[in-house]
């Protein structure tokens, strides 16, 4: 009996040495399993770091629109008159519960993929969700990217100006609350912020600008200047063969509008190389290349459709195409993106990167070298679809002692405030000004129709454009009532005084906190160079 017991003992044993063994094996191959798909605990941190950023941004926001909504989410009796013009303007229904939107990034305005971008919202709206605890509805990011999409195919984006409010109240997603991101370069970093407003155009909340990804500088695709330009060249005389005449935009830095010399060269490089590759010694074709005019044979107060005021429709002929792009610097490259489009709204695209060392002798950055912060920016965010642009096309450029004229429309009735920051940081106020004062009781626009200003009949005084040269930007407000008597006394244009430095800080909050008032905005960025 002991011999048997102590067999037993001894099967067993050893059954558990091999069991012991199996297990331990079992447990080694697991951690080589985890330590092979677990990240690096550097991209933990940096994930964790990441869902730390969003989730602030979220806190931020939701705090904020919580004090904005609160009179509607209370069930506030007070009318709104800001809310009463939306409903009787756009036939718009305020939700019981507030509905937020976040509107999608668009992918030809960041640096990034737009599989990436989307997923910062994404995080957004789940951490915001999160905040909320149930006191808002929120728009499904499918149904948002769909709508947006129904938009842009459908014209009505570029009709309203790329205005996300204005555009929202053509779909069936009534949202109260729109959030945007903006997405900007700041040295290697990206940096990310959002705003957002109600659909009168009111400040709901904006976010301090955070850090969120670093930017890598990839040279594997660089390709050398000369063989880029021709690239691009033998591209557009393959999308667009059609061709008879190009219009010259401009190139500028960026998204900032701007068009510093580099902008220059690349307009004249790529303009030579589309004549080249058009011209035909044999038919005798050659391709007429212009600057960019916009609304040259339109008088003043007459109807026009928002196409005629868009650089890429004003031309209006299908063979005439509009040239225009952006660069995008890197520590060692720069990537080009051009586009040609005609005046039946058709757009051809073009990009690649060339080395920095082949342009050392070209200023690449504005005059005043932005800092790449991100700011939340309510540009074109309002019930209001309200264009601004001159006589040589959005965001144009001027030499010193040229005279410029803005070209405006309404897409229905507004009251008008313009104001125009000068390269040497002053900023004085364009619209209403004295000189009108003496002519007009109200800055009252009406709607559909063409505005020039300065216009001699109507708006007698001269825009001339003085030194120094740099960068400078013309902002518009629109208003759905009069709002003279309700601004700070420096900002009803009775004088040509300069416009303190916080006051120009504040701009933007001080219309969107109007009482009673609905308002967009929207600006001009405008390079000013040196006579030749």
């Amino acid at each position: 009996m002991l011999a048997s017991i102590g067999s037993i003992r001894k099967v067993v044993c050893a059954k558990k040495h091999r069991s012991a063994r199996a297990h331990l094996i079992a447990v080694l191959a697991m951690a080589v399993l985890v330590a092979t798909i677990a990240p690096a605990p550097a991209q933990q941190s940096s994930q964790t770091d990441e869902d730390r950023i969003f989730d602030k941004l979220a806190e931020t926001l939701i705090a904020q629109i919580d004090n904005a909504t609160a009179p509607q989410r209370v069930g506030h009796k007070k009318i709104d008159q800001a809310m009463e013009w939306i409903k009787n303007a756009v036939d718009y229904v305020q939700n019981k519960k507030p509905r937020i939107a976040i509107w999608p990034f668009d992918k030809e305005k960041i640096r990034i993929s737009e599989i990436i971008a989307a997923e910062y919202n994404a995080k957004l709206r789940s951490r915001m969700i999160t905040h909320a605890g149930g006191r808002y509805e929120f728009i499904a990011p499918d149904a948002m990217a769909g709508a947006v999409q129904n938009l842009r195919n459908s014209g009505v984006l570029d009709d309203k100006d790329e205005n996300a409010v204005a555009a929202m109240f053509e779909t069936k997603l009534k949202a109260d609350i729109l959030v945007r991101g903006n997405l900007r370069k700041s040295g290697r970093h990206l940096v990310i912020s959002y705003a957002a407003v109600k659909m009168t155009g009111e400040l709901a909340a904006e976010t301090e600008p955070a850090k969120v990804r670093l930017l890598e500088d990839d040279m594997g695709s660089v390709l050398p200047l000369d063989t880029a330009i021709d690239q691009a060249a033998r591209s557009f005389r393959s999308l667009a063969h059609n061709m008879t005449e190009l219009r010259v935009g401009g190139i500028s830095f960026e998204d900032t509008g701007f068009k510093p010399p580099a902008g220059v060269f690349f307009e004249r490089r790529l303009s030579d190389a589309l004549a080249n590759a058009f011209a035909n010694p044999i038919t005798g074709r050659k391709l007429v290349v212009k600057p960019l005019e916009v609304a040259k044979l339109i008088t003043r107060g007459m109807k026009i459709s928002a196409k005629v005021l868009r650089d890429d429709t004003s031309v209006g002929d299908s063979d005439s195409y509009v040239l225009k792009g952006d660069y995008w610097v890197s520590d060692k490259s720069l990537e080009l993106r051009v586009n040609l489009a005609n005046g039946n709204g058709q757009t051809v695209s073009w990009k690649g990167k060339v080395a920095l060392e082949d342009l050392p002798n070209i200023e690449i950055y504005p005059k005043k070298k932005p800092e790449g912060v991100a700011r939340p920016g309510f540009d074109r965010l309002g019930p209001f679809s309200l264009q601004l642009t001159s006589d040589r096309g959005k965001n144009p450029r001027y030499q010193i002692g040229e005279k410029m004229h803005l070209k405006i429309r309404l897409d229905r009735e507004a009251w008008l405030y313009c104001f125009y920051e000068q390269a040497d940081g002053g900023m004085i106020q364009m619209l209403p000004n004295k000189f009108f004062w003496e002519k007009f009781s109200t800055p009252k626009f009406k709607g559909g129709i063409l505005h020039t200003i300065p216009e001699e009949d109507t708006y007698p005084f001269n825009f001339d454009i003085t030194a120094p040269a740099g960068n400078e930007m013309v902002t518009c407000f629109a208003t759905s009532k009069d709002v003279t008597s309700d601004l700070p006394a420096a900002l009803r244009g009775r004088n040509f005084d300069q416009i303190a430095v916080k006051t120009q800080r504040r701009l933007s909050r001080i219309f969107r906190q109007l009482p009673g008032a609905a308002v967009s905005e929207t600006s001009l960025s405008v390079t000013v160079v040196e006579q030749r």
